[in-house]
């Protein structure tokens, strides 16, 4: 292994004893990554007759794999007749392969020199880690390692291998791998993901070092539920995946679908779903996806267009941290020279806010009039009645009871009537009268 020493000897019979200098041992690998190397220094050399051949040193400095590592106090070789030897050390800082997606330490090391060399790390491994510096494993493991190219496969690993609570990779297989130039990385294959509790298709990505673990799984053909609410995700084409991206040196972590259907339990919504585009998650959990172009569809029998400014006009779906899901949905009517808005809150229980509101204005420019407006609406929504929108209107200093939905639209008012008695002359008498007129229930 091209161990040479020099020094004085002190020897008897049966033992001898000697205080060595040597330069650098290096015990080398493949492509100039070498397996150990050990600093300069001094050894002391035991040689006991049918007993042992040791060398014993205090280390300096320590490479194992090409990384700088913190030596322990002491490392003793043992040799035997055929020139091969072994020892065993300690270290007490952190080997780190890929920094930041695989590290070990401090380490227990064993070598073994005879046809080949070969390393064996006994050492807590810590992998993958995390935007809240956490790690998504820190375990004690072995692992071993030899000259030239290596495939290890990590066994004993705690599953899920990474849970972040609302997303979880479990049931798979992680090999560290170093190829013929000496580049390590860490291969995580097959592994099952799960979001919110539904288990999508299996996952696999490579982490090199670059620091990126990059990984899709392919959402299944069912409902995946935004636990805890009533709120649901289903996807559009077989093709739909769920994209992992842990970033270690940016220290960020990205997981995004594409656009899918949002489906719901709240009474009116599709049972088909509304489709809105894609959902970008943080670490958390929570997600917000903005205010999204309105699609047409049909809630509660209440037609709902596309088209308009995207502020005005728009569906937007969030999470918090704390799992609460909320559902907006917002559609502006343009009538005359004024609008006519309706707003559908739905919270995670399935429960709806709902309101209707608008003017009706007119502009006359010959006359100098702008923005007169003619009529004021302003209604609130009721689940399960067969008029869901009901209010009130003032227009022209008159205020009229309103009513539209699915299946009814109209107005309700009184009128007060008042007119001479024949009897006496001089007084008068009142008559309120009432009435509607539209289609469907009136209120």
């Amino acid at each position: 292994g091209g161990f040479a020493v020099q020094g004085e000897l002190y020897m008897s019979g049966t033992e001898f004893q000697a205080t060595l200098s040597r330069g650098a041992v290096v015990l080398p690998g493949t492509n100039s990554v070498n397996l150990v190397e050990i600093g300069a220094g001094s050894w002391n050399l035991h040689y006991l007759k049918n007993s042992h051949f040791r060398f014993r040193t205090q280390v300096p400095s320590l490479k194992v794999l090409n990384k700088p590592i913190a030596p322990g106090a002491e490392l003793v070789l043992n040799f035997t007749e055929a020139g091969a030897f072994s020892g065993d050390f300690n270290t007490t800082g952190d080997l780190s392969l890929l920094p930041g997606v695989l590290e070990f330490g401090p380490a227990n090391l064993s070598l073994n020199v005879d046809t080949f060399y070969s390393l064996s790390i006994d050492s807590t491994m810590r992998m993958l880690k995390l935007p809240d510096g956490t790690w998504a494993v820190n375990t004690n493991l072995t692992l071993q390692a030899q000259d030239g190219p290596f495939l290890y496969t990590v066994t004993g690993l705690p599953s899920p291998l990474l849970d972040l609570g609302f997303f979880r990779l479990q049931n798979g297989s992680v090999q560290v791998r170093r190829a013929n130039d000496g580049v390590f990385s860490l291969n995580v294959t097959n592994y099952q993901a799960v979001l919110f509790g539904s288990t999508l298709g299996t996952a696999s990505g490579t982490a090199a070092s670059n620091g990126r673990l990059i990984m899709n799984a392919i959402l299944p053909n069912a409902d995946i539920l935004l636990s805890p609410s009533t709120f649901s995700l289903r996807r559009i084409s077989s093709t739909n995946a769920l994209n992992f991206d842990l970033n270690i040196p940016a220290q960020t972590l990205s997981m995004a679908l594409p656009s899918v259907r949002v489906k719901s339990s709240a009474a009116g919504w599709p049972s088909a779903g509304v489709t809105t585009p894609g959902i970008a998650f943080s670490f958390d959990g929570s997600f917000d996806t903005g205010k999204r172009a309105l699609p047409a569809f049909t809630f509660d029998g209440i037609g709902l267009a596309t088209g308009g400014a995207t502020d005005q006009n728009y569906i937007r779906l969030r999470r918090d941290s704390d799992g609460i899901v909320q559902l907006n949905v917002r559609d502006r009517r343009t009538f005359l020279d004024g609008d006519m808005d309706l707003a559908l809150d739905i919270d995670s229980a399935g429960g709806v806010d709902g309101s209707f509101s608008g003017t009706v204005a007119f502009d006359f420019p010959p006359l100098g009039l702008t923005d007169v407006t003619l009529a004021s609406t302003s209604m609130g929504y009721t689940s399960g009645d067969s008029c869901q929108f009901r209010g009130t209107a003032t227009s022209l200093g008159y205020t009229w009871n309103v009513y539209f939905g699915a299946s009814c639209a109209g107005v309700c008012t009184e009128w007060t009537l008042c007119g001479p008695t024949p009897n006496p002359p001089d007084f008068w008498d009142c008559t309120t009268l009432s009435g509607c007129v539209g289609t469907g229930v009136p209120p």
